[in-house]
C-alpha cells in the first residue's frame, strides 16, 4: 500500500522545495510518510533513471540532469563527497538529499572492480621440535604411534577484492599427522552498507550480548582492566580457526532493516570429534567430546567426525540513541554418525533464548542479559554498571547467577568456572592520578550452589586484585600487582571421608619496561606464586624474564627473551605470554625448574615479502622427561624451531 501511495504522490508532487500544498495538514502528513518510505528504500544515484531521481526530495531538474551527465562522463559515484564536483551542488544541497540516496554499485560493476583489483596475502608456517616424542618411536602403544612426520604446517591464503569481498582459506597439519588428515577451513565474507551489511559462508563466530546465549569468539576473563567486564557484543566475525569446537560452519547474514533495527541469521552444520565406548551389551556409543583437533594416531583418528551438529541462531538488535536491546534465539541438534548412539553426556537437543540490553545515561552505563532454555527449567542472568564518578575515578559493578545445569556450550560470559552453577558479585575500582599513575583493583565474591567437578557439595570462593601502574611517557612503565584466589575443593582424609578445604593462591608480580633508544627497548618481569592447601600444605614458584627488542634497520628486527623459573608443582604454575609467529596466541604455563631462551628474527625483504623465524630452547634441571603418553620426550633439553613466510600482492 505504501508503494502505491508513493507512485500516486510522484504524479502529484512537483520536485523542488518551494512547493506548498493546498491542504497543509493533510499533505504534510502524506509528505512525512513518503519521506520515511524513501529513507527505507533509498534511491540509488548510480543506477537510478530520471523518474527515480525525481522522487528525491529537495532536488531540482537541473541537478538531476547534472547527476546523469556526470555519471555518463566520469562513471559511477564512489562517495557522496563527489557530488560537490557536480554542477549545482554544494554541501548544503548534499545534506538535504543525503537521507534519501544510496551509492551502491551495479552488480556487474562490483564484479568488474573485484576481479580487476584483488589483494592477495599468503602466509606459510613451519615448526618442529628437534627432539622426538615417544609417539614417533617403538615405545608407543600400537594405537598411539604417530603416523606422520614431525612438522607442523599451516597455510593461510587471504584474497581481498576491493573493500567488499574477502576470501580466506586455511590448511593446518599438526606434527604427527599425515597430509590426508589435515584440517581445512574457509570463509567468504561480503561487506556492504545497504540492507545486507555482511554475509559469511564457511567458518564464522558469533558474539551477542554478554555471551550467555551465544558467544564463541575469543574472550578474556577477569583482569586488571576493571572497566572491561562488559562484553562488547562483537556480532558476526569470520575466523581463521580450523578447530571444529571453536567455530560454526555454514552461512550467516547481517541485515540492516532500519537504521535502528539489525537482524542476524546463522545456520551451521558441522561434524565434531567424540570418543566412542562400548557398553555391557556391546553397543557402541559416544561417551565424551574431544576438543584437541589432533589426528596423529589410530586412536585419535577413530574419534574424528563421530558427531554431527546442526545449529540455528537468530538475533534482532534495536538501537535508539544510548539504548540498545537484543533478542537471541539459538537451537541445536546433535546425532551420532555411522549408527553410533548418543549418551547423556552429549545432549541431543539444546535450545536457548536470551534478552540483553544496555543503556548509557550521563556518566553511567548499565547492561543486562537473561538467558534460559525453551523449557524454562534452567536460566542464567548477568547485570552490571560502569560508572565514572569523575574524570579520575571509575567504578564497575556486576552480579551474575548461572543455575546448576544451565547449558554453557558456545557461551563465554564472564565467570570463575565454566559458566554454570555459579553466582557472585564483582566490584572494580580504577583511579588515575594525573597522567602517570593509575590504580586498578577488583574483588569477586562467588559461590557454587551445587556440587562441582572438585567439590561434592556447595562451595565458596573469592578473588581479589590490586595493580599500580606508573608510566613516564616515552621513557618507562612500571607495574606492580598482587592477586589472591581462594576456592573450596574436596579433601581426602585417611579414613576416606571427604570434606571441603580451602585452596589459596597468592601471586605477586613486578614489571618494568623502558625505551633505551629509538631502536631498542627492554622489559623485565619477576613473579612469585604461593599455593596453599588447608593450613599446612603449600608450594611455591617464581619466574623471572628479561626481554630485549632491537630494530637493526628499517627491515630487520630481533627480539629475545631469557627466562629463569623454579616452580614446585602444577598447582603453583605461572603463566606468561610470549611473542610468537603471526596469528599465534602463545600463553605458556611454566612448571618445574630450569632456564629458557627464545629469539625471533623478523625481516622485511620488501613490500611483498616478509620472513619471520623463532628458535626456542628450554633446559630443565630437575626432570628427565617432559609430557606424558605418546607426547613424552626424554631428556632435559628441549628445542623448537618455527619459520614463517608472508607474501602480500
Amino acid at each position: 500500500m505504501l508503494v502505491v501511495f508513493g507512485m500516486e504522490l510522484k504524479a502529484q508532487l512537483p520536485s523542488g522545495e518551494d512547493y506548498m500544498p493546498e491542504n497543509e495538514e493533510t499533505e504534510s502528513n502524506a509528505l512525512d510518510d513518503f519521506n520515511e518510505h524513501l529513507q527505507i528504500h533509498a534511491i540509488n544515484i548510480n543506477t537510478g533513471h530520471w523518474n527515480d531521481l525525481q522522487q528525491i526530495p529537495n532536488i531540482t531538474t537541473i541537478q538531476i540532469n547534472a547527476i546523469i551527465e556526470h555519471r555518463n562522463h566520469y562513471g559511477y559515484f564512489k562517495s557522496l563527497l563527489e557530488l560537490q564536483q557536480v554542477k549545482g551542488f554544494d554541501i548544503t544541497d548534499i545534506q538535504k538529499i543525503r537521507p534519501y540516496i544510496t551509492l551502491s554499485l551495479p552488480v556487474k560493476q562490483v564484479i568488474k572492480d573485484l576481479i580487476r583489483q584483488p589483494q592477495i596475502e599468503w602466509q606459510g608456517q613451519l615448526q618442529t621440535k628437534l627432539e622426538k616424542s615417544e609417539g614417533y618411536t617403538d615405545k608407543a602403544k600400537t594405537d598411539q604411534v604417530f603416523l606422520g612426520n614431525r612438522l607442523k604446517e599451516t597455510s593461510r591464503l587471504k584474497i581481498g577484492f576491493g573493500q567488499q569481498l574477502r576470501l580466506q582459506i586455511i590448511t593446518k597439519k599438526d606434527a604427527g599427522e599425515r597430509f590426508n588428515q589435515s584440517s581445512t577451513g574457509f570463509s567468504l565474507q561480503y561487506l556492504n552498507k545497504g540492507l545486507i551489511q555482511e554475509v559469511i559462508a564457511g567458518n564464522f563466530q558469533l558474539q551477542f550480548g554478554q555471551g550467555l546465549c551465544i558467544g564463541n569468539t575469543l574472550a578474556f576473563g577477569k583482569s586488571a582492566n576493571v572497566m572491561g567486564i562488559m562484553r562488547a557484543g562483537k556480532g558476526l566475525r569470520h575466523t581463521g580457526s580450523v578447530n571444529n569446537k571453536e567455530v560454526l560452519k555454514g552461512t550467516a547474514c547481517h541485515l540492516k532493516l532500519l537504521p535502528s533495527l539489525h537482524v542476524w541469521v546463522a545456520i551451521s552444520n558441522k561434524k565434531t570429534d567424540a570418543q566412542t565406548s562400548i557398553d555391557s551389551n556391546g553397543q557402541v556409543y559416544l561417551s565424551s567430546l574431544v576438543n584437541s583437533n589432533l589426528y596423529r594416531n589410530d586412536k585419535e583418528i577413530k574419534s574424528r567426525n563421530n558427531l554431527q551438529r546442526f545449529d540455528v541462531i537468530m538475533r534482532s538488535d534495536y538501537r535508539f540513541k544510548q539504548f540498545q536491546a537484543g533478542l537471541t534465539i539459538s537451537g541445536s541438534k546433535s546425532k551420532g554418525l555411522r549408527s553410533i548412539q548418543l549418551r547423556d553426556k552429549i545432549e541431543q537437543k539444546q535450545s536457548k533464548i536470551g534478552i540483553d540490553c544496555q543503556y548509557a545515561f550521563r556518566n553511567i552505563l548499565v547492561f543486562h542479559e537473561t538467558a534460559m532454555d525453551f523449557k524454562m527449567q534452567e536460566s542464567a542472568f548477568i547485570q552490571g554498571a560502569l560508572i565514572s564518578l569523575d574524570k579520575f575515578t571509575d567504578v564497575s559493578v556486576m552480579y551474575r547467577h548461572y543455575s546448576g545445569k544451565f547449558n554453557s556450550d558456545n557461551t563465554n560470559a564472564l565467570a570463575s568456572g565454566n559458566g554454570s552453577n555459579e553466582s557472585g558479585w564483582l566490584i572494580g575500582y580504577q583511579m588515575r592520578a594525573a597522567k602517570k599513575l593509575q590504580l586498578n583493583a577488583y574483588v569477586d565474591l562467588f559461590k557454587h550452589p551445587e556440587k562441582t567437578y572438585k567439590s561434592d557439595g556447595p562451595s565458596n570462593g573469592k578473588e581479589a586484585l590490586i595493580q599500580l601502574n606508573y608510566s613516564e611517557r616515552n621513557a618507562y612503565t612500571f607495574v606492580l600487582r598482587y592477586q589472591l584466589k581462594e576456592n573450596q575443593f574436596n579433601s581426602r582424609e585417611p579414613s576416606g571421608m571427604r570434606q571441603l578445604e580451602t585452596h589459596r593462591q597468592d601471586k605477586m608480580r613486578a614489571d618494568l619496561s623502558y625505551q633505551i633508544s629509538k631502536t631498542t627497548s627492554m622489559a623485565h618481569r619477576i613473579e612469585i606464586n604461593r599455593y596453599q592447601i588447608g593450613e599446612n600444605t603449600f608450594s611455591n614458584g617464581y619466574l623471572m624474564y628479561h626481554n630485549v627488542s632491537h630494530r637493526l634497520n628499517s627491515r630487520l628486527r630481533i627480539q629475545t627473551r631469557w627466562t629463569v623459573f623454579h616452580v614446585s608443582d602444577f598447582n603453583s604454575r605461572i603463566y606468561a605470554y610470549e611473542n610468537d609467529l603471526s596469528s599465534v596466541y602463545a600463553m605458556k604455563a611454566w612448571q618445574d625448574r630450569g632456564v629458557a631462551l627464545y629469539t625471533i628474527l623478523q625481516y622485511h625483504v620488501n613490500k611483498i615479502l616478509q620472513i619471520k623465524t623463532k628458535f626456542a630452547s628450554i633446559r630443565y634441571s630437575d626432570i628427565h622427561s617432559s609430557g606424558s603418553g605418546a607426547d613424552a620426550i626424554s631428556g632435559q633439553l628441549f628445542n623448537e624451531v618455527k619459520f614463517e613466510i608472508t607474501l602480500k600482492i
